[in-house]
């Protein structure tokens, strides 16, 4: 407590002086930091709602980081995507240009070719060896009279007991088996009158297979071919009848008569532009291609290649690349398949043209080209194009729950569906030029698809990166309307108080007048 006395007029100016004093220095406070409030003592409210704007505003910032490292990531992606797309729309014109250039250089060429006959046929199916055959003469009809009784005198016709390849069988020829084949056949054949191909089908209601007829004879033919191939008839048993006399031929006194063939083996060997080929007893159509195309395929890619190529039963040997077809062997062998021993010239085509293949390593490099650039196209140690596995994942508040994730493309030429070519081959057609090209089209649609995704998300993210920065500012903003100080203001009360405080020291210095006055009147 004070021991000075002090009147009311100074204390009271004492404490006036006091008070602008105090505002003086919060007044110099607020102009020299600029804030008017800086601390919690302050303005609480003000002091901690401006911390948590201040705080929000600093984490949005430093998010603005990776937003701008991920822009850059996306354009470096970008970047790469274009000059990858330069370097197919390169590679297009090398191979248009392959295919401008002749295929070939040199001479059109001659191919040698052979054909054979048409071994669709029974006859050339077989023709290596021969069945069993019975023939009877033609005739021009035949009456067997109109009795089907199984009584004794009431059938009229033959029994024929007959051995085929050592099988016993035995088939007729008579009224009955007329009957039997109308009733099988849904057939109406008169017994009074039959054709020879009447008497076969008869016989093949039988024995399947077993006649046919050939320039108005009927013929039996046994069903397999070489001199195993029999045909015997054992017997023939002839039923009382109206056996034909007048009008026609005698059948009986052709196919009736007890007879027998057998077939005959024709095997031979031909050689094919040094190939052997042996065809076997009973080999059919089938069989023949199937050897001739083994030997097709041993006498290999050479000057003695050939192929074989089957239409409808034809066969037809090629001499491959303009080589010679040289055809000889077994005659008979040669006559069954239509052949003719000797030497079909050809003549080859021209090669390969070698400016087509040069072009080929031109076109290699640039897709090693487009490999090491999609390596080289990342930012920061991300790179968007090295493969779908790569993502980029931006974070946009601070929170975390707003992102976008970027998927990364395969821009290599493997991920583009380009390959190597192999040298000196893969332009030497058009065809596989147009093949090609059919990928780079590919290839390059994609390469925009790519393009196009990621100009999509470096919209999204820019448009968010201005968002950020907007709403950074706007947090800012709002703090500092919060706790900064209007230096005008506050200018305005530093001068008002120091007018004060002189004004409150003069009055201070009236106020102790008084108390001298006294101190002389002592004196």
């Amino acid at each position: 407590m004070s021991t000075v006395t002090l009147s009311a007029a100074v204390r009271s100016n004492l404490l006036s002086l006091q008070r602008t004093a105090s505002l003086l220095d919060t007044t110099q406070t607020r102009l020299a930091t600029g804030n008017k409030v800086n601390s919690a003592l302050d303005n609480p409210t003000s002091y901690f709602t401006d911390a948590s704007l201040n705080a929000r505003a600093s984490d949005l910032g430093n998010l603005l980081d990776s937003v701008s490292n991920a822009i850059q990531t996306i354009q470096a992606a970008n970047d790469g995507i274009t000059s990858i797309t330069k370097l197919v729309e390169s590679a297009q014109s090398t191979a248009n240009q392959a295919q401008q250039l002749s295929a070939t250089v040199g001479a059109a060429g001659t191919t040698a070719t052979a054909s054979t006959n048409n071994l669709s046929s029974v006859a050339i199916s077989n023709g290596l060896a021969t069945p069993a055959t019975l023939t009877s003469a033609p005739y021009v009809n035949l009456n067997l009279g109109t009795d089907a009784t199984n009584a004794p005198g009431g059938n009229e016709g033959w029994q024929f007991d007959i051995s085929i390849d050592g099988s016993p069988n035995t088939f007729y020829v008579d009224t009955i088996q007329v009957n039997q084949y109308n009733f099988d056949n849904s057939a109406s054949l008169d017994s009074t009158n039959l054709s020879a191909q009447d008497v076969a089908d008869i016989i093949n209601n039988q024995i399947a297979g077993l006649a046919s007829v050939v320039g108005g004879a009927v013929v039996l033919k046994s069903g397999t071919s070489g001199s195993s191939s029999t045909l015997n008839i054992t017997s023939v048993t002839l039923y009382s009848g109206n056996l034909p006399t007048s009008g026609s031929l005698d059948f009986s006194a052709n196919l009736s008569d007890v007879g027998s063939d057998a077939g005959t083996d024709t095997t031979g060997t031909i050689t094919i532009n040094g190939q052997n080929v042996t065809l076997a007893n009973g080999d059919d159509s089938a069989a023949i291609l199937g050897k001739l195309q083994s030997a097709a395929t041993a006498a290999g890619t050479g000057s003695n290649a050939f192929s074989v190529s089957n239409s409808s039963g034809v066969l037809t040997l090629t001499g491959a690349n303009g080589n010679d077809l040289a055809i000889s062997g077994n005659a008979a062998t040669l006559a069954a398949l239509g052949l003719s021993s000797g030497t079909i010239d050809g003549v080859p085509a021209g090669g390969p043209n070698p400016a087509r293949g040069a072009l080929i390593s031109q076109y290699n490099g640039l897709l090693d080209q487009i490999d090491q650039l999609t390596a080289d196209a990342g930012f920061n140690g991300n790179n968007l194009l090295a493969g779908t596995a790569t993502q980029l994942k931006v974070v946009f508040n601070e929170s975390g729950t707003s992102s976008l994730t970027i998927g990364g493309k395969d821009t290599s030429a493997t991920g583009l569906g380009l390959a190597q070519l192999t040298a000196g081959t893969e332009f030497d057609t058009n065809a596989s030029i147009t093949t090609i090209l059919g990928k780079l089209k590919t290839a390059q649609d994609t390469l925009r698809a790519d393009s196009s995704s990621f100009g999509s998300q470096l919209s999204i993210v820019q448009t968010r990166q201005d968002f950020t920065k907007a709403l950074i500012n706007t947090l800012q903003t709002g703090a500092s309307n919060l706790t900064l100080a209007d230096s005008n203001e506050e200018a305005a009360n530093l001068l008002a108080l120091q007018t004060r405080q002189s004004l409150s020291t003069k009055a201070l210095s009236l106020a102790s007048q008084g108390d001298q006055n006294v101190l002389r009147l002592l004196q």
